[in-house]
């Protein structure tokens, strides 16, 4: 019928789609098998002449000639960099020398004439402004940066060589540098007692180590010693004037001014005349809880008979 005649032209026409890819493949390979033998031949009988090896020596060769040229160049630049470099560093060295030199002559001009010298490091806002003293100062304040900067790595280099030296010394020996490195700090102001109802200030914990390396005297004076109104004796006033600094004849004052105040304990009560009397004493040494209280001897054992 008619689905059987469509099922054998289709398998008819793929039959033949086969045997044509077949062909195909098999053309293919025969150019390439030919391809082959015809570059195989030409590499193997068609190569040209060989040339004969020429031994050149060595100071005629161009390319080393030319090499040695270049690292004598470049060591030639390299020689002059270096020089260039110190001759650098020396120029830098004398703009510091004569701006430190400079500028501590101002300081102590303005000193000497009272001026307030803390804006000396400000840049220079204005717009109208020279590029080029702008870049010599940047220069300056750069050299300064690195010359701090040399400083403080030194210092902490004698810190640490100082460590070392100490650790390999005896007790005795740090004992005696002890004593030697004490008498050689700037020594403070000995602090007197506080008087009564003194005002009491704190020194505060900025620039303090200015009072270890003593750069400044005001540091190393006695910051508690009494000023003003807490220089005279208020014991011997009236009640009513016993206050701290600045709060005498003010409103709203309150009867409390101490701590000593508030103690309301009785001396000459019975219980503190048995303490501090031997009799008493020994009477509180048979109290359970008081016995031994005050006794730190190491407790024996004894046997029993």
């Amino acid at each position: 019928d008619r689905r059987e005649r469509a099922r054998r032209l289709a398998l008819e026409r793929r039959r033949q789609e086969e045997e044509e890819l077949a062909r195909r493949q098999a053309a293919e390979a025969e150019e390439e098998s030919s391809e082959y033998e015809t570059d195989s031949d030409d590499s193997e009988y068609n190569r040209g002449p060989l040339v004969k090896p020429v031994f050149v020596p060595k100071h005629m060769r161009a390319t080393l000639q030319e090499k040695e040229l270049q690292e004598q160049e470049q060591k030639r630049i390299e020689e002059q960099k270096r020089i260039e470099a110190l001759e650098r560093k020396k120029e830098s060295q004398k703009i510091l020398v004569e701006t430190v030199r400079r500028e501590e002559e101002m300081t102590a001009a303005n000193v000497g004439e009272g001026n307030d010298a803390s804006d000396v490091e400000m840049p220079n806002d204005e717009d109208d402004v020279n590029e080029a003293e702008e870049y010599e100062l940047w220069k300056i304040r750069e050299l300064r940066r690195i010359k701090r900067d040399k400083e403080e790595r030194e210092k902490r280099a004698k810190e640490l060589a100082e460590i070392e030296r100490r650790r390999n010394m005896t007790e005795a020996e740090r004992l005696e540098d002890d004593k030697r490195l004490d008498a050689m700090k700037p020594q403070k102001e000995k602090t007197k007692k506080f008087g009564f109802l003194q005002k009491y200030y704190h020194k505060g914990a900025f620039f303090q180590d200015k009072a270890q390396t003593g750069e400044e005297a005001i540091y190393l004076r006695d910051f508690q010693a009494p000023t003003a109104e807490d220089m005279y004796v208020k014991e011997a006033g009236p009640k009513p004037m016993q206050l701290r600094r600045g709060q005498f004849g003010k409103a709203g004052q309150t009867k409390w001014t101490h701590l000593g105040d508030q103690d309301t304990t009785d001396k000459t009560a019975a219980w503190n005349v048995i303490q501090n009397e031997k009799v008493g004493q020994k009477v509180m040494g048979k109290l359970a809880g008081y016995k031994a209280a005050n006794t730190f001897d190491r407790p024996t054992q004894q046997k029993k008979a």
